[in-house]
């Protein structure tokens, strides 16, 4: 063998090599699991912070079209000041929410999860709790917006109740006094409970308009499906009825 010829040989053996372990490499990477970002009391997996996402004033807001993976910090915790929220506009977001826990029920006004004006794909894993404060609907879709929930765990939303003469806010739909946008439930097990009003003010439907608004539902081969008649407020829980 000539000196050429073992040159040759030598690098093609350290290219073969080098490209082996670029292989590996690249095996290894998509094998290990992607580390979640750190957004306040959640944790999310998907897109880039202060380009898809951002985690502001306890608001974790949803900036871009995209799929999203959305957990607890600290698994099994449940927040009371960290809210999530959905640009208005956007048509094609998937979120998965995987045993998360919301209770802004003690702060007027707040809303657990707001995806006003946008098109949401949810996809509820283990079992997910959203409460939100005075009048707001506890996964608030009024009129203009469009949510379908499809997925293996649970979703519970309790509206925020009215100790005034306002309305209660739905469960799922519409907050004070507002109709529910379109909503398609599939092979999920949903609690809708609307928020109550003290004294003239309508409750919140379960599913729908808050105060009694109306709204768009299509329920495919649901795990189930409850909420509470817009009047029925502070009875157990009902199979939904249309407002």
């Amino acid at each position: 063998m000539t000196r050429s010829t073992r040159k040759t040989t030598s690098s093609k053996m350290k290219s073969a090599l080098l490209l082996s372990l670029a292989v590996a490499l690249t095996i290894l990477m998509i094998a290990l699991p992607i580390q979640a970002a750190p957004a306040g009391d959640f944790d999310i997996n998907g897109g880039t912070s202060g380009v898809d996402w951002s985690y502001e004033s306890g608001t974790l807001t949803i900036l871009q079209d995209g799929y999203y993976v959305i957990t607890m910090a600290t698994d099994g915790s449940t927040t009371t000041t960290d809210r999530i929220k959905v640009n208005s506009g956007l048509t094609d977001v998937t979120i998965t929410l995987s045993n998360v826990s919301i209770d802004l029920s003690l702060i007027s006004g707040a809303c657990a999860f707001d995806m006003t004006g946008a098109k949401v794909n949810l996809r509820p894993i283990r079992n997910n709790v959203l409460k939100s404060g005075e009048s707001r609907a506890g996964l608030e879709v009024p009129a203009g917006s469009d949510l379908t929930i499809e997925g293996t765990g649970s979703l519970t939303a309790y509206g925020g109740s009215n100790s005034n003469y306002g309305a209660g806010g739905s469960g799922i739909g519409g907050g004070i006094s507002g109709s529910g946008g379109n909503i398609t439930i599939t092979n999920s097990t949903i609690n809708a409970i609307g928020g109550s009003s003290s004294n003239y003010g309508a409750g919140g439907s379960g599913i729908c308009g808050g105060g009694g608004g109306g709204g768009g539902v299509t329920r495919g081969r649901s795990g189930g499906v409850g909420g509470l008649d817009r009047w029925s407020v502070r009875l157990g829980r009902f199979g939904w009825v249309p407002a």
